[in-house]
């Protein structure tokens, strides 16, 4: 969540006593880095704020490094991982989203991640369903329950990744912005609905990213939002049924 956020590494971490910063956060979550165990959140953590060409020694004394990490999470399943598999496909996509930023090829462990990540993609949108909604099974197979809760939790989870490891025009193709377009109407029209945190704070985030990516490139400089839509505004999108930004 901190490299998600962007929190420095410098930032203070007050334990009782004692004050560490994010950055032995950081060193700590190093040493425990083991084979066969859950490394998605090492991974997303460390693509933000380790360098890619970083080597370090585990408690135990065997070295990592990040093909290391990223061909561990590779051997590792997507169904039956956390939140249907989509936390680990998105550490594997921000591994290879920070090597490209680097200029630097996708080779070795990171082509395999890349190919393994669009093939997800493919899949992902192979089982949507016609309103738009990301499969409610995960990767299971096809699925369309009527739970808001269940839908919440799984096209939030989904569209979340996707709009990490999408290409800029990929997330103006329709079958991305249906998906958009179906979270952003879905919690809009249960507004009053209380919703678990955990899906919530995802689709949200979902959201976000696609709006970072896609609409605030072309926001002028300097402009803000209105916080809430006049009164007027508010009564005439009562019933949405297009994405507005």
């Amino acid at each position: 969540m901190l490299a998600q956020c962007h929190v420095s590494p410098d930032y203070p971490i007050h334990v009782g006593d004692h004050e560490f910063t994010v950055r032995d956060l950081i060193e700590a979550e190093k040493k425990t880095c083991y084979p066969k165990s859950e490394l998605t959140f090492k991974l997303i953590a460390l693509q933000h704020y380790a360098d890619l060409d970083d080597k370090w020694v585990n408690d135990q004394g065997v070295e990592w490094d990040f093909p290391r990490l990223i061909r561990e999470e590779l051997e590792q399943p997507i169904r039956g991982a956390a939140c249907g598999g989509t936390h680990r496909l998105s550490g594997l996509s921000l591994a290879v989203k920070a090597r490209v930023r680097r200029g630097e090829p996708l080779d070795g462990e990171y082509e395999r991640a890349d190919e393994f990540v669009k093939k997800y993609q493919q899949y992902a949108f192979r089982l949507q369903n016609r309103d738009g909604s990301l499969s409610t099974s995960w990767f299971r197979g096809a699925g369309d329950e009527d739970d808001v809760n269940r839908r919440i939790k799984t096209t939030g989870h989904i569209l979340e990744w996707l709009c990490y490891s999408l290409r800029d025009e990929q997330l103006r193709e329709p079958q991305t912005v249906r998906a958009v377009t179906y979270l952003a109407n879905l919690m809009y029209t249960n507004y009053d609905h209380e919703w678990e945190t955990g899906p919530r704070c995802h689709a949200t985030h979902a959201l976000l990213l696609f709006d970072e990516r896609v609409f605030q490139p072309y926001d002028r400089s300097g402009e803000v939002a209105a916080y809430r839509p006049t009164a007027s505004a508010a009564k005439k999108n009562q019933s949405p049924s297009t994405m507005r930004h």
